[in-house]
């Protein structure tokens, strides 16, 4: 996942990726989460079945606040809990 997020800082052409089934973690989503912050081209991200608990979906949430160029999250299969939820639906835009 570090190597991923180091990609997705300078990768200014791809608009949608599909991690799913790779074991990312709460970790990995907390760098990949990083360096979406800076990236304004991906769409669409599918991070289904990763392992995902609430620290990493608070991680996602703190990106959703700034990153306006994503629209599609998938987190099927993860735990992210009821406190991920509620955070992740927090960051989201209100229009």
């Amino acid at each position: 996942a570090q190597a991923i997020a180091k990609m997705l800082v300078v990768n200014r052409a791809l608009k949608s990726a599909d991690f799913s089934d790779n074991g990312i973690g709460d970790e990995g989503t907390a760098a990949l989460s990083e360096a979406l912050k800076s990236n304004n081209t991906l769409e669409t991200l599918e991070l289904y079945n990763n392992q995902i608990g609430v620290a990493g979906a608070q991680s996602l949430a703190s990106m959703l606040q700034v990153n306006r160029a994503l629209t599609s999250l998938n987190l099927r299969g993860n735990e992210i809990g009821a406190g991920g939820a509620q955070a992740i639906a927090a960051a989201l835009p209100q229009s």
